[in-house]
């Protein structure tokens, strides 16, 4: 009966252009190892929340800041995720920022930045599966994943203080809702620049139009994905009642991994279109196994 209806399924989806590309797209994935790669990125994101918590405490009681100047710096990303998450973050940030953890804060800084690029770089071993390329060595792989890191925590930065310059200035509608286009903009150049730099360039064919797609999809999928769970979290699981104390922990680790398998998908979308375009103009494509 349960065979019965799944041949009929398969034979619904197949019988349509978009459900066949979403079946290849999901084959791809699954030949790839995507979901497990996603967990181990997911896991290695978890490791360095703390590690930042405590830099930025650090940050916080080094300057004499307020909390509410790093919660209005992360703002976007805060309000992007779960209740509980940014719940929990947050307090982690006032926790280590009046505390003598943030003594730690260089130590810290070094395990953030190995833990984050650990997820980085397994990322961009999956993608150089997905394009068949060769694979960099462990050491360029790594120090290249840093790079981005250290990219990214300056840009938040940078874009989040100026979000807040303009909320400040303008305080009305408008000046909000430049702020949060300030920060989509810098993500989806972010998540650009990674699926550009990703794969080794001697060998990349890649054009704009082919790295443009996975980046606009992997940002809306990490906007529904939010949207979607929060709203799951909110109204429908019973996290409490399954993990106790441990649920919020549950729900970071599952949002995270719902993150980064977002951010595969865009890459696998980039890879089939290039293969695509490779296949129209008579040029061979070829496969490697995952190394997952």
């Amino acid at each position: 009966m349960a065979h019965s209806v799944r041949e009929q399924l398969s034979s619904i989806i197949e019988s349509h252009g978009s459900g066949r590309a979403l079946r290849r797209l999901w084959d791809n994935l699954d030949k790839h190892n995507a979901v497990l790669a996603a967990s181990a990125m997911a896991f290695d994101a978890f490791l360095s929340l703390v590690p930042l918590a405590a830099f930025a405490g650090w940050m916080l009681f080094t300057f004499h800041q307020k909390s509410g100047s790093i919660t209005l710096i992360f703002g976007p990303i805060l309000r992007a995720s779960p209740e509980a998450v940014s719940e929990l973050v947050s307090s982690e940030f006032l926790r280590l920022s009046d505390s003598g953890a943030a003594a730690v804060a260089p130590i810290s800084l070094l395990v953030f930045l190995w833990v984050t690029s650990s997820g980085l770089s397994t990322a961009m071993g999956v993608f150089e599966t997905m394009y068949a390329r060769t694979p960099r060595s462990w050491l360029r792989r790594r120090v290249l994943a840093i790079g981005f890191v250290f990219l990214g925590v300056t840009s938040i930065a940078v874009v989040g203080t100026l979000a807040l310059m303009v909320v400040r200035a303008t305080n009305d509608a408008f000046g909000r809702w430049l702020a949060v286009f300030l920060a989509i903009g810098m993500v989806f150049l972010l998540v650009y620049l990674f699926y550009r730099f990703s794969v080794s360039t001697h060998e990349r064919r890649r054009k704009t139009r082919y790295l443009v797609p996975g980046a606009l999809l992997t940002i809306v999928l990490w906007a529904a994905t939010s949207v979607l769970f929060s709203l799951y979290v909110t109204r429908l699981s019973r996290y409490a009642t399954l993990y106790g104390n441990l649920a919020t922990v549950a729900i970071l680790l599952f949002w995270l991994w719902l993150l980064s398998l977002s951010l595969l998908v865009g890459a696998e979308v980039n890879a089939e279109l290039e293969k695509a375009a490779m296949r129209r103009a008579g040029e061979p494509t070829t496969s490697r196994p995952s190394q997952w």
